[in-house]
């Protein structure tokens, strides 16, 4: 039994802004060349391939017809050129760098046999659109880096690197592979101009890198003589490589080329003869063109480490607060190291007890999502508000001259106090951005602080400013808006609103809405100029606005992961941008700095972070803490800085006179949480955050007099238009009787529908005996969070949901479209099955705010805070990109008064292409095991599920649960997966949880067969 799938790449990418990473002066005038200059290098390809390539191009660089050539380290003749490059240390040579073998008689293999990089013969495949298609990015990485070790071994040093066949230009994952490699090894990559401008390439790009204006290459069906004479006389200013392919038409090299003819000996032989003719040299001669080499260009390549910051560049704010009182030296001088460790540590509420807030003097604790008293999903009000009492209890407990500290509680109120059954869940992020309310904004972090001030709750870890550059990010939704300027403003009036009554965090620091490939917790590959203006621009104005903690991002910056980037948190955050609250940890994202495990950091802390947020292994943390501070390992004045700026904030929220949180004002206030006055709020934000896209023929508003058939799996679901952190994590395992109070967009169609006399219909699947006048349905994406959310493409392309909007266009009924989302996503096809299209976005439990909107009772005022597609390919698309043609730009959005039809949309998807199988995560027992079409033979055995796959194609294998089992964040959860193998693997094989993944072919291929 085999549970597992062929695994591709998945391509890289991040955000746009091609016009930040351009240097002023154009290439040639950074080699102090004027700007007209024609720059030429001549550059032979595939030196190492055979010895009659090798021959060929020694004599064109030893004769001077050319001045640059490039070596393939795998091929059978690298070593004959490597002994050349020694002898000739001056000669101007790089190294092709090799993923491919293109010949079917003469072939050659990888040096770190990766088997994603291999054939089902053994060898590299033959085009560059297999190899694209197949390898995966991490074994392209290990196998360059292998070729460039084996290269300088051999006393070759290079000047630049290229890619063989180009195949490491095919995605922007590969990409990122060669931009790496360069970096680590100072050594530059040759980058075609037309690649930086690509919008997934271009955030790759750093001011360090150098773009060349232009690559020549002759092609077989053209005449040497007539190529290079128009090439030469039309050469643009600029520099540019002519790439020549040289070898003699010799016995070897027929033998070696016989498939490909046109690409062969004869082919490489003309290429040869008129390169090194007279000729050739008085073309160059009259057109005045100035031949250089990489040499020389390279010298504009910094090795400047892409991470190293400049703090003076950034801004310096001034502390909107006072000194700190002397209350807090004296606290200080009395506390032990144990008390003073124990107040930067952080533990679930699944993990610990009030015995141990008042053993280990614990300074935080934290439900995440899906973790409520008692472990009860309903847990009352009262139920938060009395596990808040024992907390606090605990650590205000002072027998054994222990100090009296009231620990603080945080929570993830990110669309209101979205943990608990029965608060206001209001509109995420990506809606309230779409509002450009500030006044409602701030109103809504008033309301969320006053609900979590009733549970006891003191602590909100929100509000998110990210902005999100790139929308398969599965946080996209937690952003207001892929603008800065709109991000900073919004998340300075969230925390106005949040900080009266509890802290406010500004998370995550730093880049988190940056990755490569819009990857949770991946890596941010931008210049410092963009992570400052771009991503840091919410973090200015929430210091200005007072905000008391910054939560840092558990992704990482040029491979530097934020958790122990002291140049950041320390040098810039806190010292230069002047924040003097505290910085909180992520999920154990201290972690996954090197050197470091979940149970011990000193870097982590030593870089910044003053508290641990440590859910499950927070007594081992504690432990090696209070170990490394009395051995110096980290120093007492690092420890009392983070333990003063944590006092800091409580002393500034008042909790030190607050008392318990069930006599604080708020505290147990039932009539203050989920109130109506709370949930009219929620309702104007949804119908000011929905955005009309579509209105054809003037369809809306509709009349609410008419038969109206509601239909799509999103009409009759709160859970479905609340989205991610909703009750549990990923907001999944919720029905509408989780949310008394809230209205579903069923309810508030119904309701608007039947109080005018109309006749509204509710129908899951579409059908209807009374023709309607007009079918509102409702769609989209189920709900997720973090990297749960991480898509490899944006189309939606759930069949269903379209093959119901056009069974219902076939039938002649009017269509309204409200599409639930948490991201803009290419939606072609559905619009043109749609006559109304509306972007509702993820609105929480107030439905009603929907029907307001469309039966004409409000206008539609929401304006979109991110980029609309036009194509499925624009996968990174923000305002102010070289290449911006959205769909729909940013700040549209129609009103009624508006007059636009929209005409129909190309719906191609070439060129795209989703190549990662996902298994949901889900309970061991009980279960049910669903597995899609061709997984082939299935049975039960004992309480299991034995499946049968043949291989080739991907599986994927979905586990649902009978009752609610959550296993997604308790370190014991497992998975077990017995395994007989029939055959080996031939190819990579990789085992796919959520978006996790795990490499399985050298497990398979070792283990015996059928055993």
């Amino acid at each position: 039994m085999l549970l597992a799938a062929a695994v591709i790449a998945v391509s890289v990418c991040g955000p746009a802004l091609a016009g930040r990473l351009k240097p002023a002066l154009t290439l040639a005038e950074r080699l102090g060349y004027p700007s007209d200059a024609k720059l030429l290098i001549i550059h032979a390809d595939d030196l190492g391939m055979t010895h009659s390539v090798n021959a060929a191009s020694i004599k064109a660089l030893d004769s001077g017809a050319i001045n640059s050539a490039s070596i393939m380290v795998p091929t059978p003749w690298f070593s004959e050129i490597a002994e050349y490059a020694r002898k000739h240390p001056e000669a101007d040579l790089g190294l092709h760098l090799t993923l491919t073998s293109e010949w079917s008689g003469y072939r050659w293999r990888s040096i770190t046999s990766k088997a994603s990089l291999l054939d089902n013969s053994g060898y590299f495949y033959s085009t560059e659109d297999a190899a694209a298609t197949h390898i995966d990015p991490s074994d392209a990485e290990a196998e360059i880096r292998a070729q460039i070790d084996r290269a300088r071994a051999a006393g070759i040093q290079p000047t630049h690197l290229d890619s063989h066949m180009r195949t490491l230009h095919q995605n922007a994952a590969l990409f990122a592979v060669l931009l790496r490699a360069s970096r680590a090894y100072n050594i530059p990559a040759a980058i075609p101009k037309e690649l930086a401008a690509r919008p997934d390439f271009a955030p790759l790009l750093t001011d360090n890198d150098v773009v060349i204006d232009r690559f020549i290459s002759i092609e077989p069906d053209i005449p040497a003589e007539q190529f290079y004479t128009d090439t030469l006389k039309n050469l643009q200013p600029g520099v540019s490589e002519l790439i020549v392919h040289l070898a003699y038409d010799d016995s070897e090299m027929r033998a070696a080329t016989d498939d490909h003819p046109n690409w062969g000996a004869a082919w490489r032989q003309r290429d040869f003869d008129f390169v090194t003719s007279e000729r050739f040299r008085n073309l160059l001669r009259e057109n005045n063109i100035k031949l250089i080499t990489w040499r020389e260009v390279g010298k504009l390549f910094s090795t400047t480490d892409p991470a190293t910051v400049h703090p003076e560049t950034w801004p310096a704010i001034k502390s909107p607060f006072p000194r700190d009182s002397k209350s807090i030296d004296d606290l200080l001088a009395r506390m032990s190291v144990e008390e003073k460790v124990g107040q930067i540590i952080q533990a679930s509420i699944t993990a610990v007890t009030p015995a141990d807030i008042r053993a280990y003097h614990l300074g935080s604790v934290l439900n995440g999502g899906g973790a409520w008293p008692n472990n009860n999903r309903h847990a009352s009000v009262n139920d938060w508000l009395s596990l808040a009492d024992a907390f606090y209890d605990a650590s205000m407990d002072t027998s054994g001259g222990k100090q009296a500290i009231p620990i603080i509680w945080g929570s993830d109120g990110v669309h209101g106090h979205s943990n608990v059954v029965g608060a206001t869940i209001f509109p995420h992020n990506i809606g309230l951005g779409a509002t450009r309310d500030l006044e409602l904004i701030r109103r809504i972090g008033d309301i969320t602080a006053t609900e979590m001030a009733v549970t006891g709750i003191d602590w909100s870890f929100s509000p998110v400013v990210a902005v999100a550059r790139d929308d398969r990010w599965g946080r996209t939704y937690e952003s207001y808006s892929e603008d800065p300027d709109l991000v900073r403003t919004c998340a300075a009036k969230m925390i106005e609103g949040l900080q009266p009554r509890v802290i406010a965090t500004a998370k995550h620091f730093l880049g988190d809405g940056g990755t490569a490939g819009g990857k949770d917790q991946g890596d941010s590959v931008v210049s410092e100029t963009e992570l400052r203006d771009i991503h840091a621009a919410g973090y200015v104005d929430a210091i200005k606005t007072g905000v008391e903690a910054i939560m840092v991002s558990q992704s990482s910056w040029h491979g530097r992961e934020m958790h122990g980037n002291r140049e950041l948190l320390t040098d810039v955050l806190k010292r230069r941008m002047g924040f003097n609250g505290f910085i909180i940890g992520d999920w154990n994202g201290h972690g996954q700095v090197p050197g470091c495990t979940n149970q011990s950091c000193s870097q982590s802390f030593n870089a910044g972070v003053d508290m641990f947020m440590v859910p499950d292994d927070w007594k081992a943390l504690y432990e090696n803490l209070v170990a490394q501070v009395k051995s110096g390992e980290i120093e007492q004045s690092r420890l009392d800085d983070a333990v003063r700026r944590i006092l800091r904030v409580k002393m500034r929220a008042g909790l030190f006179t607050a008392g318990r949180p069930s006599q604080r004002r708020l505290g147990g206030k039932p009539e203050q949480f989920g109130s109506p006055e709370h949930r009219r709020v929620a309702r104007r934000a949804v119908r000011e955050s929905i955005v009309l896209l579509k209105n054809n023929r003037h369809l809306l508003p509709l009349r609410p007099q008419s038969k109206v058939l509601v239909t799509g799996d999103g009409a009759d679901n709160i859970a479905k238009q609340a989205g991610g952190w909703t009750i549990s994590w990923q907001g999944d395992g919720n029905t509408n009787a989780d949310f008394p109070g809230g209205t579903s967009i069923w309810d508030g169609i119904r309701a608007a529908v039947e109080a005018a006399g109309g006749r509204a219909t509710l129908s899951p699947d579409g059908k209807f005996q009374d023709k309607p006048d007009v079918a509102i349905v409702v769609f989209g994406e189920n709900p997720y969070a973090e990297w749960e959310g991480d898509r490899q493409t944006i189309v939606y392309d759930n069949v269903y949901d379209l093959a119901l909007l056009r069974r219902l266009k076939d039938a002649g009924v009017p269509v309204v479209s409200l599409f639930l989302s948490g991201r803009p996503l290419w939606v072609n096809p559905f619009l043109n099955s749609s006559d109304a299209f509306v972007a509702a976005w993820l609105p929480g439990s107030e439905g009603e705010g929907i029907a307001d909107v469309l039966f004409g009772k409000y206008d539609f005022r929401g304006k979109l805070s991110f980029s609309w597609p036009k194509l499925a390919s624009q996968v990174v698309l923000n305002r102010g990109d070289a290449d911006y043609h959205p769909l729909f730009p940013f700040g549209f959005g129609l009103t009624y008064k508006d007059r636009v039809d929209l005409p129909d949309l190309p719906a191609d998807t070439s060129g795209v292409r989703a190549q990662t199988v996902f298994f949901s995560a889900g309970p061991k027992e009980p279960w049910k095991l669903h597995v899609d079409e061709g997984i082939g033979q299935q049975e039960e055995a004992a309480g299991r599920r034995v499946l049968t796959w043949p291989g080739g194609a991907p599986r994927a294998v979905d586990l649902r649960s009978d009752r609610p089992a959550d296993l997604t964040r308790e370190t014991n959860a497992a998975l077990s997966i017995d395994v007989m193998v029939e055959k080996p693997p031939t190819r990579s094989v990789m085992l796919n949880v959520g978006s996790a993944a795990v490499d399985v072919t050298s497990i398979l291929r070792a283990l015996p067969k059928n055993a």
